[in-house]
């Protein structure tokens, strides 16, 4: 965290610096980036690790700021009888979930990999899927502070995010195929989705193994 925060303040506050570099085309051309990187071409961005751990520490902060809590009025209303045991589980394993989020956050990234590398398993390594894993979910916390800034205007619950995944996700993919195609535009959505999959049944999935054990 210390290197991250030196390099940041060392290099990173000209108009044209790597942070901004890299948000620019993060923004607006995000696979040109993913291919820079992996041709080796890195010098002029920030890299995609201490890119994650960056916005994420900025994400935290400004969550911790604010008081936002994900789980707002989400276990308001009593379960039935039968299910009441259940919901209890469920609950813990969502609040431990949401208190170590910041444990579960490299899943998201191993989740990306995983699946652009099952689907393209020959094109490029794993390392450098996580690479991409690294800066995509850089990003999305990036995205996610608009649930934040809503929150204190009481216009998000903090769902709002989870619908600003697939959609960049798939623009990222597409950018990262350099291919406008239906069919390409369907397989990033489907990718989007098996991400979320993946990364809710590793760490919703260990959270209620926590929680029952």
């Amino acid at each position: 965290m210390r290197d991250v925060v030196n390099d940041f303040f060392s290099y990173s506050f000209s108009i044209d610096g790597p942070v901004w570099r890299t948000l620019r085309l993060l923004v607006l051309n995000p696979g040109k980036l993913f291919h820079e990187f992996i041709e080796g071409r890195r010098k002029s961005y920030y890299k995609p690790i201490e890119f994650f751990v960056l916005t994420a520490l900025i994400y935290f902060a400004f969550a911790e700021l604010i008081g936002f809590d994900p789980l707002k009025d989400q276990f308001a209303g009593p379960a039935p009888g039968s299910a009441q045991p259940y919901m209890e589980h469920i609950k813990e394993a969502a609040q431990f979930m949401v208190k170590n989020v910041n444990n579960f956050l490299f899943l998201r990234v191993l989740s990306i990999a995983i699946v652009l590398k099952t689907l393209h398993w020959k094109r490029h390594t794993l390392a450098e899927y996580l690479a991409v894993g690294f800066y995509i979910s850089g990003f999305y916390l990036l995205i996610g502070m608009l649930d934040l800034v809503g929150s204190l205007f009481e216009l998000s619950s903090g769902q709002f995010k989870l619908f600003l995944f697939p959609l960049y996700f798939t623009y990222a993919y597409v950018s990262f195929r350099a291919k406008l195609a239906w069919s390409t535009v369907l397989l990033g959505l489907i990718s989007s989705i098996a991400v979320f999959v993946f990364y809710m049944v590793m760490s919703f999935g260990f959270s209620l193994l926590w929680v029952a054990l």
